[in-house]
Formats: structure tokens, sequence, C-alpha cells
């Protein structure tokens, strides 16, 4: 008896140390995109075992617990109920170490869900066996992205939106609607990355219809830096999309507050979004914070005294300017002036015309 229990434990541990040296691998992706412009997806399933001395006997494909698909010692499959409706929607392929299911004519949400590829080896009486999942997501992109603050108004692309000093916050809302999965989403102010911090977590709202309605917000102040710079909001969906946006130009009032010191007066310059500065007098542009330099008297240079070679000052001469002396008046024995006789301009006679004893003129002959 004693002897029968040890062949017994003998055989056992024969049989487990024979089934420990398998090891049957397979491997999927955790999860694979349809390709929403052909409405294709491909599952790929890569599968082996460590022992050459076991064949391959069978391979599963399954949706949830239902089989779809399967080879059994072959290269061809055999398709079931799932793959027939609509017929030939399967494309199963199968190589000595992996599989590849096509499936076409996707819908949403009937084909979305969890597959499984499964496979067997077998040698004598062991049937080793394993499995793995992947979960496909029918993809349904975003048709349109919407853009709208809190107070409720909604804006195009390409729209001119005023941040107003009298709100302290404003609040813009990124949403797309109706899509499978739901969306990531991308902020940037004129190309460059918005500040995580005033970016809040995405929302998600799954409807009736199973699809989802995805919106993310964005706060500003109304700062000045941000007039003229384009704010965007990109939102994807699936791996490789190329994603759906929707762009405005922010317009700061520049003037609002004041910029200008000193009792500068602001006015807007035609862009809407450039302040210029009127300055009183003796302040400058631009903003008439800095005063007007004033220009210092300028003092003509002392006059240098010229030096001799033995770098002493030397003496310049001065030249006497000669003034000639006032004429004189003659002055008497007592001290008077006298006064000089002048002497009378004497001018010529008038020429006579002789006259006749009549007295009247003659004419010369």
């Amino acid at each position: 008896m004693a002897e029968f229990a040890v062949f017994q434990i003998v055989i056992v541990s024969a049989f487990l140390f024979g089934l420990r040296g398998q090891t049957v691998t397979v491997n999927m992706q955790s999860s694979v995109y349809s390709n929403p412009n052909t409405d294709l997806a491909t599952l790929r399933c890569d599968f082996g075992i460590d022992d050459p001395t076991f064949s391959f006997l069978t391979l599963e494909w399954t949706f949830g617990s239902t089989l779809i698909a399967d080879f059994f010692k072959t290269t061809t499959p055999t398709y079931y109920d799932f793959c027939n409706t609509p017929a030939g929607r399967c494309s199963a392929t199968r190589t000595s170490s992996n599989s590849e299911l096509v499936l076409s004519s996707l819908e949403f949400p009937r084909d979305q869900g969890t597959y499984g590829c499964r496979v067997t080896y077998v040698s004598g009486s062991q049937t080793p066996n394993k499995q793995n999942t992947s979960s496909l997501l029918v993809v349904v992109p975003a048709a349109l992205v919407t853009l709208f603050n809190a107070s409720g108004g909604t804006f195009t692309n390409g729209s001119v939106v005023k941040l107003s000093s009298e709100v302290s916050e404003h609040i813009f809302t990124c949403q797309v609607q109706n899509i499978n999965p739901e969306a990531t989403f991308t902020w940037t102010l004129d190309g460059n990355p918005v500040d995580s911090g005033l970016i809040s977590n995405p929302v998600h709202d799954v409807g009736a219809d199973s699809l989802t309605t995805s919106s993310s917000n964005v706060t500003l102040e109304p700062k000045r830096e941000y007039g003229g710079q384009e704010l965007k909001c990109k939102a994807v969906n699936y791996e490789d999309d190329p994603g759906v946006m929707i762009s405005v130009t922010l317009i700061v009032d520049p003037c609002d507050p004041n910029p200008c010191y000193n009792g500068g007066t602001c006015s807007v310059m035609s862009d809407g979004i450039t302040a210029t500065c009127e300055c009183p007098t003796g302040f400058e542009k631009p903003l008439c914070e800095t005063k007007v330099p004033t220009t210092p008297r300028t003092t003509p240079p002392e006059p240098t005294q010229p030096t001799g070679t033995d770098g002493k000052p030397t003496t310049v001469p001065t030249t006497t300017s000669t003034t000639p002396p006032e004429p004189t008046q003659p002055t008497g024995t007592d001290g008077k002036p006298t006064t000089v006789p002048t002497t009378p301009r004497r001018t010529p006679p008038e020429p006579t015309q002789p006259t006749g004893t009549d007295g009247k003129p003659t004419t010369g002959k």
C-alpha cells in the first residue's frame, strides 16, 4: 500500500513538473482605436510557448464571452455570427507566432468593448493555454468645437473678444459634443501654453446614447499684456487625431487703468490695443514718468596764458590803442575861447544879358 502511494506521488510530481516547464505567452495592446476615416480596426495577438515539443492547437477570437472566429490546427479561420452580421466584416489571419483580426463597418456602441485572444498548445494529453484581451474604442470624432464665456456669449473662429476691466475674471469654456472617447484639451496664448493654474480639469458628461460631451475652462484676468493675443483651444479624442480648434483675439482697453503718470492723458491708437500718452509740460513720453532734462548754461572757458619753453607763463605785450587827440579851440589872452572868423564862400555872379535902349534884352548876332 505504501509502495502504491509513493508511485502516485512520483506520477503527480512528474505531471506537475511537465506542466511547470511550459509557459504560454499571449500579448495584445491594452487598447485600440478604430480609424474614423475608414471605420476599420485591427487587433493583433502575438503568442508563443517556450517548449518546442508542443504543437499549436487552437486560436480563438472572442468579443466579450462570444466566440467570433477561430483557427483549429490550421491557418484558415472559421467565422461565427458576429462576423457574419453583416457578412464579411471580419478578416482574420494567422502565422506561427501571431494573428490579426481586422474589423470593418464598425458602429458605436455596438462594436466597442473587450476583444480576447486565447491560444492553446498540445503535447500528448497536455493542453496549456493562455488568453489576453484588448479594449476596442470605436471612435466618434468631434465635428465641431465651440467656445463661449460665462456671461453667455458664444464666439466663432476668429472673433474679437474684449476683456472688460469691469469683470475681474473672464471664464472661457471650450466644448465638444457627441464624441467617443472623451476629449483632451490644449489651451494656448499666441502659441504658448497657458499656465496650467488657469485651466480647470475637464468635465465629461455621458448621454443616453453613450456619447460624451467634454468641456474645459480657462480663466483670464483683464491684464493689459493679453491685448492683441490669440487665445486658442484644441480638442483631440483619439490617437493621431489632428483635432478641432477654435481661436479668438483678445482686446483689453489699454487706457483702463490709465498707464500715464503725472497727469498724462491716455488715448487708444487705431489698432485698438496700443495706448499713447500726451504728457504735461516738463515730462517725457512714453508714459510721462520722466522729467524733461534741463540744458545747463554754458560758461565760456577762461582764456589761457601762453607759456614759454620753460613752462612758465610769458607776458604778452599789450598794444596801446592810439586815439587821435580832439582838436583844440584857440583861446585869447583872457583864457576864453576865441572865435575863428570864417571866410564866406564866394559865389560867381549870374551872367547878364545885354539890353537895348528900351530896356529889353537884345539878341546877339
